[in-house]
């Protein structure tokens, strides 16, 4: 039978005390760099893996924290290209800080029943909490969370009334940018193709391109704005009905870049020629929007910063080292100007505007 390796074990094969092999498991400070080298390749060469509930029992820490994923019911796979580069930077940042991500996925609908928090967390087995969602954040799941004493960070939404920690981006102005960059190349009637109006980001990106059109003193036509399902097949339909409106738009921007593409297919069928009739724009810089023709005009959101900042936040929280200050953090996202909204870009000029 094969020797358990224990705690004791590593700090004999590190040549430090057992105390210090600890506090190095645990990620404590007070340890030198040169020790805590020791210990960490003491553990590599042994394959120690410290016993969970061991480590909880010393610690308070169960050393887990919790990722809820909420999602439209059912899922829109055009979600996952989305979110993927978040989670994937939370997953990064928590495991660097030796926590391990336990992800639960949920609906909308699910995540607001009274009930889901409770039996989420009803266990004990989590030191703080990530919420991704584009949704608004409801005050009793708020209220939940600090009821247990629990640490938690919103990610790509808010709750109404910024009580918790956010990070988000900021929908509002990029589509403001998209529409001043229209307005630029010559457009007056503008429409807009939105995905699900209940979301925060959809909300957001409908307030600026009010506004904007407000600010610029064009109209805005309630006929040219509708709601998809964020894919393909929903931008071509809601294209199909735009073409026909009186009067007919001259710009079109699109709630992602799946709406887009769709909204050019049936651009195409009808004739007419994209940027020259009508220009198009999407949002998310996602792989589709480069290999259009033409390439597509759109919005790179700071995803990965997003999930970063997020899960940092929360270690800080976790760690005692969370500095006071605004508990909204709002971040820019980029315009990349593409051929399908500027007549006259050139492929030198397309290279330029987009910095992968």
């Amino acid at each position: 039978m094969q020797k358990v390796v224990t705690l004791k074990d590593v700090a004999s094969v590190a040549g430090v005390s057992l105390a210090t092999a600890s506090r190095v498991i645990n990620g404590h400070a007070g340890v030198s760099a040169q020790n805590r080298a020791k210990v960490e390749e003491a553990i590599r060469k042994l394959n120690y893996s410290p016993n969970a509930i061991a480590r909880s029992l010393a610690t308070g820490r169960t050393g887990t924290i919790s990722l809820i994923i909420v999602q439209e019911d059912p899922i829109v796979p055009t979600t996952w290209s989305h979110e993927l580069p978040i989670i994937q930077a939370i997953h990064d940042t928590v495991k660097t800080q030796n926590w391990e991500l336990q992800i639960t996925m949920c609906s909308y609908r699910e995540f607001r029943q009274p009930s889901f928090l409770p039996h989420h967390l009803s266990r004990g087995t989590v030191d703080g909490v990530l919420i991704l969602s584009a949704w608004l954040v409801e005050r009793h799941v708020v209220a939940e969370l600090k009821a247990k004493g629990l640490p938690f960070v919103i990610i790509g939404a808010h709750d109404p009334d910024y009580e918790a920690f956010c990070v988000e981006f900021d929908n509002t102005e990029a589509v403001r940018s998209l529409v001043k960059h229209l307005r630029s190349e010559g457009h007056e009637t503008f429409a807009l193709i939105g995905g699900a109006p209940d979301q925060l980001h959809m909300e957001a990106r409908v307030q600026g391109f009010v506004s904007a059109l407000q600010d610029c003193g064009l109209p805005i036509w309630n006929q040219l704005i509708e709601y998809g399902d964020w894919n393909v097949e929903s931008g071509y339909a809601l294209m199909q009905k735009l073409i026909q409106r009186k009067p007919r738009p001259t710009a079109v921007i699109c709630g992602n870049d799946y709406l887009a593409v769709g909204a050019m297919q049936a651009i195409a069928e009808s004739g007419l020629r994209i940027p020259e009739d009508i220009a198009v724009v999407g949002f998310d810089d996602t792989v589709v929007g480069r290999v259009t023709l033409p390439k597509l005009t759109t919005v790179r959101p700071p995803l990965t910063q997003l999930g970063r900042l997020g899960a940092e936040r929360l270690v800080q929280e976790l760690v005692g080292s969370a500095a006071d200050g605004d508990r909204r953090v709002v971040l820019p996202c980029e315009v990349v100007i593409r051929a399908s909204s500027k007549v006259q870009t050139n492929q030198t000029n397309q290279k330029e505007a987009y910095r992968p």
